[in-house]
C-alpha cells in the first residue's frame, strides 16, 4: 500500500507494504527509494540505534540503546511481507558496562558478543527465549579518547575468532604511527582458547591491518574475505592549503581472505597509510601534483625525501574510494547477490552535507568489487533523502544494516530512532536487474503501485488536504 499525504506546503510519501496493521509515519521528509524496490518503517522507538544482526531464528538485535541490547521477535503478515513487532525485549541491561556500537553472533548462534570502548564481552545465548547470560570478558585495553566505536565480527571462516577494529584518539592522530599505541588498527582473537585473564588489544592477537582511521563497519565476504569501510580525515590539509571540503575520501578497504592472515602463524598485515597518507577523492584541489586520481594516495605533508609515489609504494591502498565525509558506517555482503551494501552515515562538518544514503557496490562472482578504483560513481543508492538541506536534523541517517533470509535489507537511522525495511526487486535477487545508479528524485515505483515526481507535483497543485489510497 501506498500512501500520499498533502497539508498545505507539507509533501510526505509514505509507502509500507499492502493491508500492514497501523503503518508508521517518517516525522520527516520520507526518504526516496530506487525504482522497484519496497520499503517499510518498521518502528521508530529505539534510542540510538547503531547496529543489527539477525540471530538464527530471525530475531533482530540491537546495539546503540543506552538501557542495552534490544531484541524485536518480528512477524510477518501476508504474502506481502508486511512485517510487525511482536515482542521488544532488552536482552542485555547495559548498567555498567558501557556498551556501544559493536555487535556479533557466533556462527553457531550461540554466543553473543558487545563491546564498550574499553572491552569486549561474550554471553551464552538462547534465541528460542530471546535471553543472554553467562558473561565472560574477552579483551580489554581499549580504552582512549575520540573515536568510541569498537566494531565486532564473529568469523564465519574462523568460528573461533573475533575480529575487532579500533579507531584513532581524534581526527589526526600521529601517535598511531607507533604500533604500541593499539590505534587505528583492526585485529583477531581466538576467543576458543581464552583464560580466565582477558587478552589485551595493543599485545595480543593477530594485527589483521594498521594505519585506518577508523574502521567502523567491518564484514567478511562468503568466501572468507575480510572488508572494512574507513572514514577518513574530517579536516584534512595539504601543507599550508585546505582540502577538506571535497578530500580525503572515505574507503573500502580489502584485508585478505583469513585463511590467508588468522590461519597463518606470525601474520602481521599491511600499514594502509593513516595518518602519513590519505586517499584522493577530488584531484583539482590537490596542489603540487595535479595528475593524481581518485583512490590514489598522497602524502599528507611531501617532502624531499617522503611524496606521493611513496604513499603508492609504501602502504595499502583502498579498492574503492567514497565521496569525502559521506562517512560509511557498517558494510554487509547480500547472501545472493554477493554486494556490499553499506549505510553512508553523512557529513556534519560541511555547509552542503553530503551521504545519507543506503548504497551497495557491485561485486563479482570472486568476490571483487565491480567499480574500479578511480570510479566516482561506485556505489548504486537505494534509499536517499530528497533534500541533504535538512540535515543531519530532519532526515534520514543510516547507521547499521542487517540482510535477513528473504533478501530484504534492514537499515537504522540513529538519529530519529528508526528501521527501515528495504524489498529489493525479484531482478535484483535472482541476477538479472540492469545495474543503473538512480537519478534521485526521480521518482519512486513500489509494489503493485507506483508514482512518478510528475504525479506527485499535480497532485500537490489540488490544495490543502488529500488522501490517497492505492
Amino acid at each position: 500500500m501506498l500512501s500520499l499525504i498533502i497539508v498545505g506546503a507539507s509533501l510526505t510519501l509514505l509507502v509500507h507494504a499492502q493491508g500492514c496493521p497501523n503503518p508508521l509515519f517518517t516525522s520527516y521528509q520520507t526518504p526516496s527509494l530506487a525504482e522497484g524496490y519496497g520499503l517499510q518503517l518498521l518502528t521508530q522507538n529505539i534510542t540510538n540505534p547503531h547496529q543489527i544482526i539477525f540471530d538464527s531464528v530471525g530475531n533482530l538485535l540491537i546495539s546503540g540503546d543506552p538501557t542495552g541490547i534490544i531484541a524485536l521477535a518480528i512477524e510477518e503478515f501476508g504474502s506481502d511481507g508486511c512485517l510487525t513487532i511482536r515482542e521488544q525485549k532488552l536482552v542485555v541491561e547495559n548498567g555498567d558496562l558501557d556498551l556501544n556500537h559493536g555487535i556479533s553472533l557466533s556462527p553457531d548462534g550461540k554466543t553473543l558478543y558487545a563491546s564498550s570502548v574499553e572491552a569486549a564481552y561474550s554471553w551464552a545465548y538462547d534465541p528460542l527465549t530471546i535471553s543472554a547470560s553467562e558473561r565472560r570478558t574477552l579483551v580489554v585495553g581499549m580504552t582512549s579518547r575520540g573515536h568510541s566505536s569498537r566494531t565486532l565480527l564473529a568469523s564465519s571462516s574462523f568460528p573461533d575468532f573475533l575480529i575487532i577494529s579500533r579507531g584513532s584518539e581524534g581526527n589526526l592522530d600521529t601517535h598511531v604511527l607507533d604500533l604500541a599505541t593499539g590505534r587505528s588498527m583492526i585485529r583477531a582473537f581466538n576467543v576458543s582458547h581464552i583464560s580466565e585473564k582477558p587478552y589485551n588489544y595493543t599485545n595480543d592477537g593477530v594485527l589483521l591491518g594498521w594505519g585506518l582511521r577508523n574502521s567502523v563497519g567491518v564484514s567478511e565476504d562468503r568466501l572468507g574475505g575480510l572488508w572494512s569501510v574507513e572514514n577518513s580525515d574530517d579536516f584534512a590539509r595539504r601543507d599550508e592549503s585546505d582540502i577538506h571540503t571535497s578530500n580525503p575520501a572515505d574507503e573500502l578497504n580489502w584485508h585478505g581472505s583469513l585463511s590467508q592472515t588468522v590461519g597463518v602463524p606470525g601474520y602481521a598485515g599491511p600499514n594502509y597509510g593513516y595518518p602519513t597518507c590519505l586517499t584522493v577523492w577530488e584531484p583539482i584541489p590537490l596542489p603540487f601534483k595535479l595528475m593524481l586520481e581518485t583512490g590514489d594516495q598522497f602524502a599528507r605533508s611531501p617532502n624531499s625525501t617522503f611524496n606521493d609515489t611513496d604513499c603508492e609504494t609504501t602502504f595499502r591502498g583502498p579498492r574503492i574510494s567514497f565521496l569525502a565525509h559521506t562517512a560509511p558506517l557498517d558494510i554487509r555482503f547480500h547472501p545472493r547477490t554477493g554486494d556490499a551494501w553499506i549505510p553512508f552515515h553523512g557529513s556534519w562538518n560541511l555547509d552542503d552535507p553530503v551521504g545519507y544514503t543506503l548504497s551497495y557496490v557491485p561485486f563479482d562472482k570472486h568476490m571483487q568489487p565491480v567499480p574500479k578504483k578511480n570510479d566516482m560513481n561506485a556505489t548504486v543508492d537505494v534509499l536517499w533523502n530528497k533534500d541533504n538541506k535538512l540535515c543531519p536534523v530532519e532526515c534520514f541517517r543510516p547507521t547499521g544494516v542487517a540482510i535477513d533470509a528473504r533478501g530484504r535489507v534492514w537499515v537504522t537511522s540513529d538519529h530519529t530512532g528508526e528501521i527501515f525495511v528495504v524489498t529489493p526487486p525479484e531482478a535484483y535477487l535472482n541476477g538479472t536487474q540492469v545495474l543503473t545508479r538512480p537519478s534521485k528524485g526521480s521518482g519512486i515505483s513500489i509494489a503493485s503501485g507506483s508514482i512518478s515526481m510528475s504525479g506527485l507535483l499535480m497532485l500537490y497543485a489540488l490544495g490543502a488536504s488529500l488522501l490517497i489510497w492505492f
